[in-house]
């Protein structure tokens, strides 16, 4: 093989020795894959001979090196392999999606679930160790070839001329965050979270440079360790005011914000601080390891409805005289208890989603992302058979009135919030809930979701397949069989309908009153 020459002159007309590093070498250290070396002289026919002779040196401690292993790193356990393997297939499907990168993070969270997550992370994790590894190995390969040459002493990679001339790249914190927030294409209101949470984060930094405009080139180590701790300290409802003297709010250590939105605050820095380096802004690379992993264990369990509660929500007044004075407070929380979707794919539910399915003749819910509607994965999007408890009470009926009505939403007195919730119907079930007399612990909490684990834990006990379960609830399949995982679509309405029939909690649902919801028909929206 000949031995190429690659030369690359700077605009000061010092030539630096360059060689594209091969493919699978740049695929592992997720760069450019240039190795460039300064050969200190103008003259080209000089630069000749020393790359040559670099390439040569280069060549010989390659060659030494074949015979031993660059990079070793095992998975202990046969679980951890397994969920490697699933993280790399996940990885390459998402076309090698940065998990570093909050906004990347956040898209993966929208489409994997917990499990799918957690894998692609593991694998993610590996991968990047290797990654450095790989780093460090050539870098010194390449340091000791140059050294073993005789001509040039080892030097960093990096040329110092090339340093210089990135601080043209230079610019002031406040413009690189309006930057940053303007390439980011998010929902409004996460942006505006973004915008706050990064106000504070200039307002540190700018108190540590006496007051002067922060420049990117100027943000060290030591400014992001003290960043990081004042988030730790903050006051609960914590604003950014120019004027307030910082230190004077810290609180004591435990008192302020919650860990997770401290963690909040260190991902959006964080997404800064990458997309930073991205652009080859002049900053120090790897200022985000500073923060340390940001996920928060929660002791925060959900746990399902006991049989009692149950009848204390369905057995009260409100239900059996149906006093109800909303569409929703009647209907969304029996649709919860007999279906397992969640509280948001309810409430967005519109007219057309109740419909009749030709095959086989049954009244289903189509839980679907159409028009403005939203689904927090791919796998929810799902049709599920109406119990024959919400027909007697009256459910195909009312959803034929609202339609006939020319409503479009099925229940169009809920609307989102401007972070996209439904939080005023949450807040009356939780003063409903309260009424009732069921309390949540904040280590046993009883929610809405909790006719979530009602029904999986019901169909369980029952001996549902979990693949069923999983279809029915709109939950991943992730667990499942490589072939139900690819070819298979859940189960089939049939099959769906059967185990959804034996949902059994207990009590007669024929005391509630079916005429309940009468009283809340609304006019269009």
């Amino acid at each position: 093989m000949p031995a190429p020459s690659y030369l690359l002159k700077s605009r000061h007309g010092i030539y630096y020795f360059r060689i594209r590093a091969p493919r699978s070498a740049k695929q592992l250290t997720k760069s450019s894959g240039d190795i460039r070396v300064s050969l200190r002289t103008k003259n080209k026919r000089c630069a000749l001979y020393l790359s040559r002779k670099i390439w040569i040196a280069m060549t010989e401690r390659a060659l030494e090196s074949t015979s031993s292993k660059l990079f070793e790193w095992e998975i202990e356990t046969e679980f951890e392999r397994k969920k490697y393997f699933y993280g790399k297939e996940l990885i390459e499907k998402f076309e090698n999606a940065d998990p570093t990168n909050t906004f990347v993070l956040q898209e993966l969270a929208e489409h994997l679930c917990k499990e799918e997550l957690e894998a692609y992370i593991f694998a993610w994790e590996h991968d990047e160790e290797h990654r450095q590894e790989k780093r460090r190995q050539t870098a010194r390969l390449v340091a000791e070839a140059i050294a073993g040459s005789g001509l040039l002493a080892p030097s960093e990679l990096a040329p110092k001329d090339d340093q210089n001339a990135s601080l043209d790249n230079d610019a002031e914190l406040q413009e690189a965050i309006t930057r940053f927030l303007s390439a980011s294409v998010r929902a409004p209101a996460t942006l505006r979270s973004y915008k706050s949470k990064l106000a504070l984060f200039h307002h540190i930094i700018l108190g540590q440079v006496k007051g002067r405009e922060a420049r990117v080139s100027q943000i060290t180590p030591r400014m992001i360790r003290e960043y990081a701790d004042s988030v730790r300290l903050l006051p609960k409802n914590f604003e950014v005011e120019s004027r307030v003297e910082l230190s004077s709010v810290l609180v004591e250590p435990g008192t302020g914000i919650a860990p997770k939105t401290i963690a909040s605050h260190f991902g959006v820095a964080r997404s800064l601080l990458l997309w930073l380096e991205h652009q080859h802004y002049p900053i120090e690379p790897n200022l985000v390891r500073i923060f340390g992993t940001l996920k928060v264990p929660s002791n925060r369990k959900r746990f399902p409805f006991e049989c009692h509660e149950l009848q204390q929500l369905f057995k009260s007044p409100e239900y059996v005289l149906g006093t109800f004075q909303r569409a929703a407070d009647y209907w969304v929380p029996l649709i919860g208890l007999f279906t397992g979707a969640r509280e948001a794919e309810i409430c967005q539910l519109h007219t057309s989603d109740i419909l009749q399915d030709e095959a086989t003749g049954l009244w289903v819910f189509n839980f679907n992302a159409d028009d403005e509607k939203r689904l927090k994965t791919r796998e929810s999007e799902r049709k599920v058979p109406i119990h024959p408890s919400l027909q007697k009470l009256g459910l195909i009926t009312y959803a034929e009135q609202q339609r006939s009505a020319n409503v479009i939403c099925l229940f169009p007195d809920e609307k989102r919030n401007a972070r996209g919730e439904f939080a005023s119907f949450s807040k009356r079930f939780n003063r409903y809930k309260v009424k009732c007399g069921i309390e949540s612990k904040p280590t046993r909490r009883k929610d809405f979701h909790s006719f979530r684990h009602n029904v999986s834990g019901q169909l369980a006990g029952k001996a549902c397949p979990d693949y069923a379960i999983n279809g029915i609830t709109g939950h991943s399949q992730a667990k499942e069989s490589h072939s139900i995982r690819t070819y298979s679509d859940g189960p089939s309405l049939e099959t769906a309908n059967k185990w959804l029939k034996r949902l059994d909690y207990g009590f007669d649902f024929s005391k509630i009153r079916p005429n309940g919801w009468k009283k809340c028909l609304t006019g269009k929206r």
